[in-house]
């Protein structure tokens, strides 16, 4: 049998009688099934078996979902969000409501910033805009996540003016 949903006492009963092995279960439905139905199913020899998620696939992958939450914590609007990651800003506000109490280890978080600067810096390059901001852009390639930072303030600067 396979579960979708959580598993009741009946369905446990209805397994138990047709003398099941084993039942197969959703991740969300193991969530939903209380521990002592499962130790109940498990005591009557009836394996439970958790099933990759079925269903339609989720749109972004998790690196996609890693650098949509690291770009939004820089607390930029969605919109600015869905501009940067080409991903439609409904989309970007439907994986934000999702994950946005998953943490993201210092680590990972300076990661994916330091792969955003870096793609900034290159698409500024592939622009060739002069000599001074083009050598600009370099020295922010080749140095770390606050070297970028600062050479990305400093464009920000020269090109407003």
């Amino acid at each position: 049998m396979h579960f979708t949903n959580y598993i009741s006492s009946v369905d446990v009963d209805l397994c138990i009688a047709k003398g099941e092995e084993k039942v197969s279960v959703t991740p969300t439905a193991l969530r939903q099934t209380p521990k002592t139905t499962l130790r109940r199913l498990e005591e009557h020899g009836v394996r439970v078996e958790r099933v990759k998620r079925l269903g339609r696939p989720r749109k972004l992958s998790e690196r996609e979902v890693k650098r949509l939450l690291a770009i939004r914590t820089s607390d930029l609007s969605f919109y600015k969000v869905a501009g940067i990651t080409g991903i439609a800003k409904s989309t970007v506000f439907d994986y934000w409501k999702r994950y946005r109490d998953t943490e993201l280890a210092p680590a990972e978080l300076e990661e994916v910033q330091r792969q955003e600067a870096e793609r900034v810096l290159r698409e500024v390059l592939d622009l060739n805009l002069d000599e001074d901001i083009n050598s600009l852009v370099l020295k922010g390639l080749r140095s770390d996540l606050e070297g970028m930072r600062a050479v990305l303030q400093e464009l920000k600067e020269r090109l407003s003016q």
